[in-house]
This record gives structure tokens, sequence and C-alpha cells, in this order.
């Protein structure tokens, strides 16, 4: 144990943390294999926002990890750095879902997103719909075209339910 109560149950070599082990701080926890001193290798992070289970390096989220948010929500599939890199799938806990490439954290690149009716699916630059894309809403309108920030903009098709279309 720790001056500040830290708990550190596990293997020790040259007094550092190695191998299989669990540290304790407050409520949260790390438990997994350690080299020299960091996690490293498989393991589990739980935090009062989330629980982790997946690859370490470097004391980080990396490679491939499912996280369960406090909120209900859900992320499974590449991590680097501690943050979503790479491709992806995440669950909100209304239903919506999101599969796709992440780029430090956000939905960037290539992807799909659903809620409902709705759909979208194309080009994600930091977060928001940005390129091309294809969006879909219920009783068979959609739209096929550019976005910017999340709307419509530039040139795009418009098709409505009852076959009447705009392109412009």
């Amino acid at each position: 144990m720790w001056k500040n109560g830290d708990l550190y149950m596990g293997g020790f070599v040259n007094g550092m943390k190695h191998g299989a082990g669990r540290w304790e701080s407050g409520n949260d926890y790390y438990e997994g294999a350690w080299k020299l001193n960091r996690p490293e290798g498989a393991g589990k992070i739980h935090t009062s926002s989330s629980e982790y289970q997946g690859d370490i390096k470097n004391g980080f989220k990396h490679g491939h990890g499912i996280e369960l948010f406090s909120n209900g929500d859900r992320y499974s599939g590449l991590y680097a750095n501690g943050k979503p890199e790479g491709d992806g799938t995440y669950n909100w806990k209304n239903g919506a879902i999101y599969k796709g490439q992440f780029k430090n954290g956000i939905r960037y690149g290539y992807g799909s997103w659903a809620f409902g009716n709705e759909s979208y699916e194309g080009d994600y630059v930091n977060d928001k719909r940005n390129g091309e894309g294809l969006y879909r809403w219920g009783g068979g309108s959609y739209y096929k075209g550019q976005f910017l920030d999340d709307l419509r903009h530039g040139f795009g098709e418009m098709f409505w339910g009852d076959k009447s279309m705009y392109r412009g």
C-alpha cells in the first residue's frame, strides 16, 4: 500500500510492478499485465466513467478493446494512445449506432450511422458528415451528394418517396 492509499497486489521485478497484478486507487482500478511499472498487454481499466477491457501499451488503451461507458454507451474497436483510432463501432444508449473509422477519438473517414428509420453512409471529418454521402429518411426519401459540417452542401440529388427529385 502506498502513502496515498493506492494498493497494488501482484508481481514485482527489481522493485517494479511486473507480470500479473491489480492496482487500486479509490474506486478506480487496473487489473492485468504489467511490464516494468506500466500496464502492458491484456487488461481491464475501471473508472467512474467507463470500464475498458482489451489491449494496453505503455499504460494506454492501444490495440483492440471494448469500452462500456457509465451513461450506457459502448465502443468496440481499435485504440491508439488511449483513444479510438481506426475501425470501430460506437453504440449510443438511445439505439443509434456508428460503424466506421475513427481518428484521435472522433469519427473521421468513412462510416455509417443509423438511428430509427434514418441512416447515413459516407465521409466524416472532425465528427461531422463532410464530403460525399448518402442520407436516408423513412418513407423512401434520400439525399445523395455533398455535406459540410453535418449539413447538405454543394452538389447533390434529393429523392422523395413519391418519386420526385431535385438535382443541383
